[in-house]
């Protein structure tokens, strides 16, 4: 049976670009040294190719970082197409729910903790929601179609006032709508794991210096490592995975003085920089364990057969 591997385009890797790159040629060499037919592409590549069904008979998981809606389209028709015959990790239907609107959505609607958030319109929206936001610590806004592909898509306001000045200019790039989430107080973490394995990680970015702008690190503050429940933050993410449908994921989770627990940001597919060689084994076991899973139905058929 094959593979299909696809990269992420470079914008969509801001400041990570090399991280993105490894991560993935991690797993693809690993599926190959354990023997696996493997063809990968660049989204580009993948989307001249526009492979049809005669192409893809031999074919029984794509895994893709890509997060092109072109692409996760055409990835959308072939699930349909092929009807379970081919898995897709992570998925295009859950790589889609890790935009930042529908996330924010889906943790709120699954009652996961969070930062206080609403998903607001760039024009025409009450200024009393952005004050009831405002809890006095400032607010995070963040576009909300898609990820952040550049520093202006995710940016902070000291207030209401300001938030609204910030919403004008998302609305100049015709951004339709922006999640705006009060500033939590407490320890910033990132998180990594994948879904089906024993894999998660977890760390205090400032410490190791894996983060993107300086300047949020000044906004944040200093780490006061308060302590809290690991086992529970697991547990929040695995359901955040769940939910969103992603096994291989990543996100930000801040712990307050009382170790209360709240995921701000997660992600499909995160770059696993600061963990990369345990989370490469751990994303090839998973995609393996796919493949596995395809096969079972048919080895018990031909059991039954003989």
């Amino acid at each position: 049976m094959q593979i299909i591997g696809i990269k992420r385009a470079v914008k969509h890797s801001p400041n990570h670009i090399n991280n993105d790159a490894t991560i993935f040629q991690m797993v693809a060499d690993q599926l190959q040294q354990k023997g696996h037919q493997l063809t990968t592409y660049h989204e580009h590549e993948f989307l001249k190719l526009k492979p049809d069904t005669a192409a893809l008979k031999d074919v029984a998981l794509i895994f893709s970082m890509s997060r092109n809606r072109e692409l996760l389209a055409i990835l959308s028709g072939i699930q349909q197409s092929f009807r379970g015959q081919i898995q897709m990790i992570n998925s295009p239907r859950g790589i889609s729910n890790c935009f930042r609107s529908n996330i924010t959505r889906i943790l709120l609607n699954q009652q996961i903790a969070t930062a206080p958030s609403q998903i607001i319109p760039t024009a025409g929206y009450a200024p009393d929601d952005l004050k009831k936001l405002d809890q006095g610590h400032g607010l995070w806004l963040k576009r909300g179609d898609f990820h952040a592909i550049i520093k202006e898509d995710v940016v902070f306001a000291k207030n209401s006032d300001e938030a609204a000045q910030l919403l004008a200019n998302f609305h100049s790039r015709s951004i339709a709508e922006v999640v705006v989430s009060t500033h939590l107080e407490g320890d910033l973490i990132k998180f990594y794991g994948v879904s089906g394995t024993n894999f998660f990680h977890w760390l205090y970015p400032y410490d190791k210096g894996h983060y993107k702008y300086k300047e949020f690190k000044a906004i944040n503050g200093a780490t006061h490592y308060f302590d809290f429940d690991h086992q529970l933050l697991k547990s929040m993410a695995d359901q955040a995975s769940v939910a969103a449908e992603v096994p291989i994921y990543g996100g930000d989770a801040v712990i307050n003085d009382k170790g209360d627990i709240a995921i701000i940001d997660f992600n499909d597919w995160p770059s696993f920089a600061p963990c990369r060689d345990q989370a490469a084994s751990a994303i090839t076991r998973r995609l393996i364990q796919a493949l596995e899973a395809m096969n079972r139905p048919t080895a018990r058929a031909h059991q039954e057969l003989s």
